[in-house]
C-alpha cells in the first residue's frame, strides 16, 4: 500500500509540471505571421525599414518586403515570363 500512495504521489507531481509547462508555451506564443500573396507576372518588390511589436510594448526594428516584416509570397504560373522590379530602400544600420 506504502508503494502506490508513493507511485501515485510521484505521478501526480508530474503531471501537474507538465500542465504547468505546456499552458507556459501556449501563452508565450505569438501570434503567427502570414504574408500577403501576389500573383501575376509583374512584381513592383521594395525592400524597407521598419519596425514591429513581437512582444507588447517592445518595438523591434525590421526590414521587410512591401512592408514592415516579411515579404510577399509570389505565385507564378510555369513558363510565364516575369518582371520584377526590386527598390532598394534599405537605411544602413
Amino acid at each position: 500500500m506504502l508503494r502506490f500512495k508513493h507511485k501515485y504521489k510521484m505521478m501526480k507531481t508530474i503531471t501537474l509540471i507538465l500542465f504547468f509547462l505546456a499552458t507556459n508555451v501556449l501563452v508565450a506564443q505569438n501570434e503567427l505571421l502570414i504574408p500577403d500573396t501576389i500573383t501575376g507576372t509583374t512584381f513592383d518588390l521594395t525592400l524597407q525599414n521598419g519596425t514591429h511589436q513581437f512582444f507588447e510594448g517592445q518595438a523591434t526594428i525590421t526590414m521587410g518586403v512591401n512592408g514592415n516584416i516579411l515579404g510577399p509570397t509570389l505565385i507564378l504560373n510555369k513558363s510565364d515570363n516575369v518582371d520584377i522590379t526590386v527598390t532598394n530602400q534599405l537605411n544602413e544600420l
